[in-house]
């Protein structure tokens, strides 16, 4: 599972700065069946092809999160995780969450 911030702004404390501005998932909703994501591990690249795209409820009475996040799966696959839907800027939190699901490329 990678998870990353969809944008963010806030202070980054090991940076010593104030950040504001897209993070490194801002176009995760933008992925399609099909897409390829390439993973650097230990020297290899790693291929994936992503199968699905979902934006779930970041509810956990409206969506089964166990499900999700099993690894009860055919193919080696990765997750991406971020935040999706609208955003409310009183609890500075999103509604939903985009999920991405990819499988490994031979």
């Amino acid at each position: 599972v990678f998870a990353g911030h969809v944008d963010y702004a806030d202070y980054v404390p090991y940076a010593d700065a104030d950040y504001r501005g897209k993070g490194v998932f801002q176009s995760l909703d933008q992925l399609a069946p099909g897409d390829i994501i390439e993973v650097e591990y230990q020297g290899t690249t790693l291929r994936y092809a992503v199968v699905w795209n979902q934006q779930l409820s970041a509810s956990p009475d409206a969506t089964d999160w166990g499900a999700v996040w099993s690894d009860q799966v055919s193919v080696e696959s990765i997750t991406l995780y971020t935040c999706g839907g609208d955003f409310d800027p009183i609890t500075r939190t999103y509604n939903d969450r985009t999920v991405v699901r990819a499988e490994r490329l031979a």
